[in-house]
């Protein structure tokens, strides 16, 4: 799957020293309706990852609870509390460019918890070393 051109130029544009380097945006097929940077420390607030305020911004954007035919574009693959967020909310298909520590993602949740939803979102690994160096970078300097 293609990551849009805006994706890369937005990221750029929007990325902090303080926060971690997730951006995440939100399409309805061509239509952008949502998109968001990390806010944890800024907010001080453990939910505001990029997905949960891509999502809010989605379903505002849409007047809709469900963000189906949507297809979430994000750097980092999302946590399980993002997952939550992504399969309540019905996103179709989500891509990430950077898997997330082991065990620490979306892509981790076991099958007996997926058995239990009547959703679940197509995923895509879309690696992009750029990202990934980003993300890495990110992480030596705070150690």
């Amino acid at each position: 799957m293609e990551i849009p051109e805006i994706f890369y130029s937005r990221f750029s544009q929007l990325a902090s020293d303080n926060e971690i380097p997730s951006f995440s945006m939100i399409f309805q097929k061509e239509n952008l309706v949502g998109e968001a940077m990390n806010l944890v420390q800024t907010q001080k607030d453990i939910s505001a990852h990029s997905e949960i305020l891509a999502i809010q911004q989605a379903q505002q954007t849409l007047d809709s609870r469900y963000l189906t035919k949507c297809t979430l574009f994000t750097t980092l693959e999302p946590c399980t509390m993002c997952a939550g967020a992504i399969i309540l909310s019905r996103i179709e298909t989500v891509v990430y460019l950077a898997p997330a520590a082991k065990y620490d993602g979306i892509s981790s949740l076991s099958l007996e918890t997926l058995y239990h939803k009547n959703h679940f979102p197509k995923l895509v690994l879309a690696n992009d070393q750029m990202v990934s160096a980003k993300l890495k970078t990110f992480f030596r300097n705070k150690r």
